[in-house]
This record gives structure tokens, C-alpha cells and sequence, in this order.
């Protein structure tokens, strides 16, 4: 098992709750490929339902319901479901999952990443298994590894090489048969049948934590995620004009947002310590310091909607930019532990600089000191204002009649 598939596990986690609303609000349809059809090239769907009893020549990537694989998947298959997903069929490649359960009775040709309410395996996986769910059954087959956590599971079919596992409750069935050691954290012995088979150690080793605890710190980072996505739709609702345009900075201005995002975030904590040493500042400096604490979280949220776009090449709105953008951002920080916190200061620094060059341009307009200028052409459903284009004309007095009009134009 490597680290990365350990991390894009977990990192499915952030993408759960986005399911229901991605299948049921942007695409409320059922995709069906009937038996006997076959797509040639990679298959992406955002469906209600999704069945599929023909053959992809490609990757599946799926966000739906109810999903059936009964067909043929000839690359990889990703699904995020808040329902069941069952696999009947043939998978080539490997199969990572988000969903409440998921049945495995056909083939997988390579690994299985799990993250869900259950897992019942009865057909066979080639290589490895790595699973967090509630309740699993394996009576099928695995080629190499079985690592993971359950609540409770049962072991009653063949694994190849290892199983390391984290358990409340264990049942060791009588068709098991291990062909490497049997190792599983747990406060109590499992429950072994005479007929299992074991070719390794078979040892029960002290748990690292509580299951439910790291249950919950899953929870609260995937809650933390949703907020973040949540704020950043409240903020281009309620200041859609400034953060717009401090979006549109971050994309044609990127290298100065960063400096002036810089200044900053380093200025702005001195400042406020010099206003908390004074009596009637002090007020200032904690107002100051709270402001930055909360610029730490939201301020990335305008480079998150600029990277959604430049994904999208422009061809979405502001607020569908940032739900992109902020998926992508967020599984970076977390599948490349160095490389992500490259990621994050580089948005809060290239966000903040954007916010602040915006609201400082907004008050010279306010004050009249320059004129107003068009939002930066970023996809937000608005065309770019033309560079000959000129302010209205301010209305003048209406005239009697057209007597009046002619002699006036004489």
C-alpha cells in the first residue's frame, strides 16, 4: 500500500458530501449503458443513477446514486455515491470508492480504496485492499494485502499476502485461509473457527487509538472543508463586485497579488501588536489581529475561484469556479504533504493581495480620485467591455416640441 493511495482515501472523505449535490442539482438524470454499446475514451458522469451493462474503453469517474456495474471497465473506476454502488462485472484496473456500501461480487484487476458504510467483498480483487468502513465481509478473494479499519468484519475467504487491520469486533470464518501474517488491533480476541488457515503470525497487538476518535477527526476535517466552500459562496454572494474583482487580479495580476499578499500578511500582526502596547489603539490591534486569524482561512478563497477558472477555461460561473477549485486545491494540500503548503501560502498570499488591491482600487473610485474601471473579464456570465466603449451620455431637460428642438440645433 503506498502513501498515496492511503491519502487519496482519506481525501474522498472531502467529496462525499458534494455527491448528492452534484448528481441530484447539476445533472438529475440516469445514465445507462445498455449491454452491447461501448464507449471508446474516458467516461465522466454526474448522474442520479448509473448503470452500466456495456463495456468503457477507459476510465469510469462517476458521481451519482444508486451506481451497478454489471458491464466492463477496461481503466480505472472512481465513484462517489451517498448510496450503493455493486460491481458484478469486470473491472481491469483499479477501483477507488466513496460511498454507504459498496459490493464487490465480480473482478478487479487491480487495487481497491474504500471509504464507506460497508464493504462486502464475494468476487475477487487482484492485488490490494484498503478500506475505513463500518462493517466489511471478505469471503471472496485478495490478491496481496487487506489493511484497513472496520467496526466489526468478518474473514471467511482468501487473502494472499498480509492482512493488518483495526477492529472493534473480528470474525475469522472457516473457509479463511491467509497466506501471510494475521495481525488486527483490537481490545478483544477474535473470533476464530477451527477450520481457518493462517500461514504467518496470527497475533492480536495493542490499538493505537480509538476508532471512534479518529472517526471524528475525519468528521470534523471534512466539516471543515464544507464550511470553507459554504463561506466562500457567502462571500461572492454578499461582496460579489469586490471579490470578483479581486478573482480577476489573482489571474492577470498573479505576481503582484503575491507581493502586496506578502506585505500583508507579515505587516498586519507587527501593526497590531504596536496598537495592543497603546491605551486607546488597543481596541485597533485586537480588531486588527482577528481580522488576520480569519484572513488565514477565507483569504485563499478568491485564488481558489482563479484556479477553478483556469481549470474550466473560463466556461463557468464565478461560484462554479470555486467549488472546482477548491476541491482541487484541497485534495493537492493533502496528497502532497510538502508540495501542499507550497499550495496554501501560495493562496493566502496571492488571496489576500487580490482583496486588498481590490478594496484599495474600489475607494480611489469612491473618492473620485480614478475612474471607474470594468470588471476583469473572468467567466462570471458577463462579456468583456469593449475598449472603445464609452460612459452614457447624462440625460438632457426634455424640450416643448420639435420647433423648439429644431431651433435649438439651428
Amino acid at each position: 500500500m503506498t502513501l498515496l493511495l492511503r491519502r487519496t482515501l482519506f481525501s474522498f472523505a472531502l467529496l462525499g458530501a458534494l455527491a448528492p449535490f452534484i448528481a441530484a442539482v447539476l445533472t438529475p438524470a440516469i445514465y445507462i449503458l445498455g449491454e452491447g454499446e461501448t464507449e471508446t475514451e474516458d467516461v465522466y458522469i454526474a448522474a442520479s443513477s448509473a448503470r452500466i451493462d456495456g463495456t468503457i474503453d477507459g476510465d469510469l469517474v462517476i458521481a451519482s446514486g444508486i451506481i451497478d456495474v454489471s458491464g466492463e471497465v477496461l481503466g480505472d473506476v472512481f465513484v462517489v455515491s451517498h448510496s450503493r454502488v455493486s460491481i458484478t462485472g469486470n473491472v481491469t484496473g483499479s477501483v477507488r470508492v466513496l460511498a454507504r456500501e459498496l459490493d464487490i461480487a465480480g473482478t478487479v484487476g487491480g487495487d481497491v480504496a474504500v471509504l464507506g458504510g460497508s464493504l462486502d467483498i464475494s468476487g475477487e480483487v487482484a492485488r490490494d485492499v484498503l478500506v475505513v468502513a463500518g462493517s466489511g465481509s471478505v469471503t471472496g478473494s485478495t490478491g496481496r494485502d487487506l489493511q484497513g479499519r472496520f467496526l466489526d468484519v468478518e474473514i471467511d475467504g482468501a487473502v494472499g499476502r498480509d492482512i493488518d487491520i483495526s477492529v472493534r469486533n473480528m470474525r475469522v470464518g472457516p473457509n479463511a485461509d491467509v497466506g501471510g501474517d494475521l495481525l488486527y488491533r483490537a481490545d478483544d480476541d477474535a473470533t476464530v473457527s477451527g477450520g481457518a488457515s493462517v500461514a504467518g503470525q496470527f497475533n492480536r497487538l495493542p490499538s493505537r487509538a480509538v476508532f471512534v476518535v479518529r472517526v471524528w477527526l475525519i468528521g470534523a476535517t471534512i466539516l471543515g472543508f464544507l464550511a470553507f466552500v459554504a463561506s466562500g459562496f457567502v462571500l461572492f454572494v454578499v461582496f460579489r463586485g469586490s471579490m470578483a474583482r479581486a478573482t480577476g487580479l489573482v489571474r492577470v495580476e498573479t505576481w503582484k497579488t503575491i507581493w502586496v499578499g506578502f506585505l500583508a500578511v507579515i505587516g498586519l500582526p507587527l501593526i497590531s501588536v504596536v496598537f495592543v502596547f497603546t491605551v486607546v489603539g488597543a481596541p485597533v490591534g485586537i480588531l486588527l489581529i482577528l481580522l488576520w486569524a480569519l484572513g488565514l482561512v477565507f483569504a485563499p478563497v478568491p485564488s481558489v475561484a482563479a484556479l477553478g477558472d483556469v481549470m474550466l477555461r473560463g466556461r463557468a460561473g464565478l461560484l462554479g469556479a470555486f467549488l472546482v477549485g477548491a476541491v482541487v486545491w484541497r485534495l493537492g494540500i493533502w496528497l502532497i504533504p510538502v508540495v501542499g503548503l507550497l499550495l496554501y501560502t501560495a493562496a493566502l498570499m496571492a488571496g489576500t493581495g487580490g482583496i486588498v488591491l481590490a478594496g484599495w482600487r474600489q475607494r480611489k473610485i469612491a473618492v473620485g480620485v480614478a475612474e471607474p474601471l470594468a470588471p476583469p473579464n473572468l467567466a462570471i456570465g458577463t462579456p468583456a467591455t469593449p475598449a472603445d466603449w464609452e460612459p452614457p451620455l447624462a440625460p438632457t431637460a426634455p424640450v416643448a416640441d420639435e420647433s423648439e428642438a429644431v431651433d435649438q440645433s439651428g
